[in-house]
């Protein structure tokens, strides 16, 4: 299960957003089932009152960064599209490499809810889509210098790999 935190470009709507191909930036947060809670907590009780469509709540003093996970260091990033119809690609993909935990109530209250043609929202993915000539980037939790400063042996290797993941790592 993943989580979505979608953000429109400032100064678009939704509707101008989907239009530019950098028009939405999407944080993904894997979901892992464990005996804390703690990220979701926050939102649990909004969420039991949002089960039907239409349905909407406010959550008083919401902060998106406790959804996120401890370290935010790492992480995959890509061009890609919206997950739901019409599948606009617009969207800068931003995908945590480290999960969040949630418990089994939690998981339970998610999979009540109801998609806007009032069936339970449990099969709401997308098949996985082919590259279509895109580069999925990953940014490290640390950078190793020990692969830019190798010594002896090892220099030629050292050298190369920090050419090679040097960009990566500074275009991030």
């Amino acid at each position: 299960l993943q989580l979505h935190l979608v953000h429109a470009r400032e100064g678009l709507t939704l509707q101008e957003a989907i239009k530019r191909p950098d028009g939405l930036a999407v944080v993904g947060v894997f979901l892992l089932i464990g005996h804390d809670g703690g990220p979701l907590s926050s939102i649990s009780s909004a969420l039991e009152s949002v089960i039907y469509p239409g349905n909407q709540t406010t959550v008083q003093g919401f902060r998106a960064r406790p959804l996120l996970p401890a370290r935010t260091d790492a992480f995959y990033r890509y061009d890609g599209s919206l997950t739901t119809p019409n599948c606009d690609e617009a969207v800068i993909w931003t995908v945590m490499a480290e999960p969040i935990s949630i418990t089994r109530a939690q998981m339970k209250i998610l999979r009540q809810i109801y998609s806007a043609d009032n069936t339970r929202h449990l099969l709401n993915f997308r098949p996985v889509q082919p590259l279509n000539g895109r580069r999925i980037l990953y940014r490290p939790a640390s950078f190793d210098k020990a692969l830019l400063c190798g010594s002896g042996g090892t220099q030629g290797f050292s050298i190369m790999t920090g050419l090679l993941l040097g960009p990566l790592y500074y275009m991030l």
